[in-house]
């Protein structure tokens, strides 16, 4: 009887791809602790996010720096992703107002950032990427194409997505489709 193996692949193949001075790449490694932020006191939570991660909770829709390199999301005002270099996330990330759950396995993470990078995402992202309704820091979850997502505009040219990692293949498709367009 043949033995059988797995073996792990990434999740991305096809990277990276540029297209004028626009550059689309599957993040390496990378971590995601998803939050799971509680009802309650909104200061509390916000000090225990602070005392636990290092770092400020941010506005719903909003993103902001934490320590060693590392973005806290926040897409609904009940989830955050804290997403970081390297593959770990902190271990200790309870209190009483969250949990944490390591997701690194779960989420792949695609930066796209250029001159073309918006005009990319426009043709399959629905809500507005303007600068008054999506500036710099501002976190979305909605449909990439078929492909649900978490979208943060890290700078004015410079996007971070997190796509499940069963669809990271088609989403990075859809845009590389994109881009070839614009």
């Amino acid at each position: 009887m043949p033995e059988l193996r797995l073996t792990e692949t990434p999740a991305i193949v096809r990277a990276p791809v540029e297209r004028g001075g626009t550059r689309l790449v599957a993040v390496g490694e990378s971590g995601v602790l998803t939050l799971v932020l509680r009802r309650g006191d909104p200061q509390r939570l916000a000090q225990e996010i602070g005392a636990a991660l290092d770092c400020d909770l941010p506005a719903v829709g909003g993103s902001t720096d934490a320590t060693g390199g590392a973005r806290l999301l926040r897409p609904a005002a009940e989830r955050a992703h804290l997403v970081t270099p390297g593959s770990s996330v902190p271990s200790a990330a309870e209190g009483e107002t969250f949990y944490g759950i390591d997701q690194s396995d779960y989420w792949s993470c695609l930066n796209l950032s250029g001159p073309l990078s918006r005009a990319c995402l426009e043709r399959l992202w629905k809500p507005d990427l303007g600068d008054a309704a999506f500036p710099p820091g501002a976190v979305a979850r909605s449909a990439l194409g078929p492909v649900a997502a978490v979208l943060c505009r890290l700078r004015p040219a410079a996007y971070l997505l997190l796509v499940p990692r069963s669809y990271a293949q088609a989403g990075f498709d859809e845009l590389e489709t994109s881009l070839a367009w614009v």
